[in-house]
């Protein structure tokens, strides 16, 4: 008579074998997962960077549109100019149709980080003092102002029949690989 076999489970050889090609499996997807983590963080990074980069020349374009070219004024760190535009409403003109001035904006680099404040003249006036120094408008500033991109670097700005504003922003995550330039001209109004 022949024995009959009664084998119930997997023999050691057969365990390790499915063990090994289990192995082999979960290190391909934790290898995936662990790229697309990667990937993600970049990816939001960059993002983020180019969002920072669009905010701060779009409020710089609306805001120098409304400035005055007389009163513009840069230096290395910054840049200031009187602005027309009204704290609400539109814009205003004195009986000879010019327009009324009735701040100083001011946008400056301070350890990376592009900043953006304003300062009120002491009156709305069509001719406006002329800026003379960019730390005579920063000292009359009464906080830091408002944060418009972090880690810029390379803000260069020349004047002309407008102002061409250049500068260059960093990620967080990932400064040395993700960076964008931009680079705008802007018309002043008057």
């Amino acid at each position: 008579m022949r024995p009959t076999s009664t084998r119930k489970g997997l023999t050691l050889p057969e365990i390790l074998i499915s063990t090994g090609i289990l192995g082999i499996v979960l290190l391909g997807v934790y290898s995936l997962l662990i790229f697309s983590l990667r990937w993600n963080r970049k990816m939001n990074d960059t993002v983020h960077v180019y969002q920072a980069a669009v905010k701060a020349t779009t409020r710089l374009k609306t805001d120098l549109n409304a400035g005055s070219s007389a009163s513009f004024i840069y230096e290395v760190d910054g840049l200031a100019f009187a602005s027309a535009r009204p704290p609400s409403g539109p814009f205003q003109l004195d009986p000879s149709n010019q327009l009324i001035y009735h701040k100083y904006v001011i946008y400056y680099l301070d350890n990376g980080t592009l900043y953006r404040n304003e300062v009120d003249l002491p009156s709305p006036t069509p001719s406006p003092n002329p800026i003379t120094d960019l730390n005579m408008v920063k000292s009359m500033m009464t906080g830091q102002g408002q944060v418009m991109a972090e880690n810029v670097s390379n803000l260069e700005i020349s004047p002309g029949s407008g102002a061409s504003v250049k500068f260059k922003v960093a990620g967080n995550q990932t400064p040395e690989t993700n960076s964008i330039t931009i680079q705008t001209r802007i018309s002043f109004r008057e």
